[in-house]
């Protein structure tokens, strides 16, 4: 009889809430800090891709040295790259409502 989830199928998901968590403030910081203009978006949008890609690229590779049988057919490239195509929106989004949330609150 096997459990209906076990661990080892919990760790994409895992991979992906805090990879996604990373590059979406990486994208937000860089979205609320940078000055207004055409080209702020792109960057902050490759900022958190490029911080994904680096974050996924870590964590495979400490998974891989310290468990290699137990993570062997389970898809930590793919969870990472989902969250590090996916995260930077969530930040950029969360930028953009903060900013039209604070100037409401300044014309009022």
């Amino acid at each position: 009889m096997r459990p209906s989830i076990t661990m080892l199928e919990l760790v994409p998901v895992g991979i992906v809430l805090s990879i996604a968590a990373i590059t979406a403030s990486a994208t937000y910081f860089v979205q609320c800090r940078a000055t207004p203009g055409r080209i702020r978006g792109a960057v902050a949008y490759q900022a958190g891709f490029l911080m994904g890609l680096g974050t996924t690229f870590v964590i495979g590779s400490v998974l891989t040295a310290f468990a290699q049988a137990v993570v062997e057919d389970t898809p930590i490239a793919e969870a990472g790259m989902l969250a590090a195509f996916l995260g930077p929106f969530a930040g950029m989004v969360h930028a953009e409502l903060r900013a039209l949330v604070q100037g409401a609150s300044v014309a009022t």
